[in-house]
Parts: C-alpha cells; sequence; structure tokens
C-alpha cells in the first residue's frame, strides 16, 4: 500500500497514520500489529495501481469457468454453491460462491439460463 508517516502514539499499542487523500474513508488508527517496516524491494513495488482499483482496493477479477457443483446445508436450508475459476492480470483463484447470485452477475457462465 504504501509508507504513511506516523503522525502520534496512542496508548502503548497504537499509531495513528497520515493516509494520503485516497485513503480519506479508512480510519487512520493502526495497531501496531498490522504496521510493517517498508519493503524496499523494486521488484514487490507496484509503480501505478491498476486503474481499475475500487475506493475499497478492491481489483475485479473476471470467472472464468464453473468448475463444480455441490449442495451444502446450511442451518437447515440448502444452499447451491459453484466453484470459480477467477483470473486477473495472470494471478488465478478458485472460490466457492452462491450459485443464484453467480447466474444473476454472469449469466454467460451458465449456458443452459442464456436466453430464456
Amino acid at each position: 500500500m504504501g509508507s504513511y508517516p506516523i503522525l502520534e502514539r496512542i496508548g502503548a499499542v497504537a499509531y495513528r497514520l497520515d493516509l494520503s487523500r485516497e485513503l480519506s474513508d479508512f480510519h487512520d488508527v493502526f495497531h501496531m500489529s498490522v504496521l510493517r517496516k517498508v519493503v524496499r524491494e523494486p521488484g514487490l513495488i507496484l509503480q501505478q495501481p491498476p486503474s481499475d482499483l475500487g475506493r475499497n482496493l478492491h481489483a475485479p477479477c473476471q470467472p472464468v469457468e464453473i468448475l463444480d457443483r455441490q449442495v451444502r446445508a446450511d442451518h437447515g436450508m440448502m444452499t447451491m454453491l459453484v466453484k470459480v475459476h477467477w483470473e486477473r492480470d495472470g494471478i488465478q483463484e478458485e472460490t466457492w460462491e452462491s450459485e443464484p447470485q453467480m447466474r444473476i452477475d454472469y449469466p454467460e457462465l451458465f449456458p443452459d439460463i442464456i436466453g430464456e
């Protein structure tokens, strides 16, 4: 994320940071356990954040395909899940997602319902 100057020490274990204007929605006090020394390895530093990076620092990725399905019982209710293969900038990930929500958000992954 970057290097931010410490404005003040709050108690024995927290610090207030001078966050940039882009991060003004975030709370500026952090517990010392989440603060790390700045790493100055050029290969690990992003020169420019992705242009589609959201205000909540979420970078959208695209689902590539549905890999698997399962039904899970959760508090007496049956939940339909799909295992989704995601990709963004060469990074790949697989997660279990709600099938009904994925059908709404990404109907192209479900050719059986296109055109209905």
